[in-house]
């Protein structure tokens, strides 16, 4: 017989293990937190998978301080795409190519079925693609 998860044993990232006790997930590996990213632009968080579900470009800034190697995905599953755009002296790192640095700099998608994953690879300022599925991702 299966024991029944404790309250909040979900939310805590818990999982069954073959003894049939509850237990924490080890190794560094935490949850993440799913979001249905709102279309008016708003403050990207780490540890955060973001869909954007919207018939209008979802907007999200990147977050002004990040540790080195915490990860922000977007995915747009509406028709319009997404927006991720800087703070001042940040840049976004696709590839060999790269955003203009600080605030005019963005990674832009301009259609649905498109993932991008961003890792920060200097602490604060630099993000990069480590991940990217689907067409019309474009840097500026």
């Amino acid at each position: 017989m299966v024991p029944a998860p404790a309250a909040g044993d979900a939310a805590a990232g818990k999982f069954l293990k073959a003894d049939g006790t509850w237990a924490t997930a080890g190794g560094g590996v935490s949850a993440r937190e799913i979001v249905d990213a709102d279309p008016s632009p708003f403050n990207l968080a780490v540890d955060t998978n973001y869909i954007a579900n919207t018939t209008s470009r979802t907007v999200g800034l990147l977050p002004s301080t990040c540790a080195l190697g915490k990860i922000i995905t977007m995915t747009a599953k509406g028709s319009s795409g997404f927006k991720i755009t800087q703070n001042e002296g940040q840049q976004i790192i696709f590839g060999s190519s790269s955003s203009t640095s600080g605030t005019s700099g963005y990674l832009q998608s301009y259609s649905a079925a498109t993932t991008v994953q961003l890792m920060c690879t200097t602490a604060n300022t630099i993000f990069t693609v480590i991940s990217a599925i689907g067409n019309g991702i474009t840097l500026a």
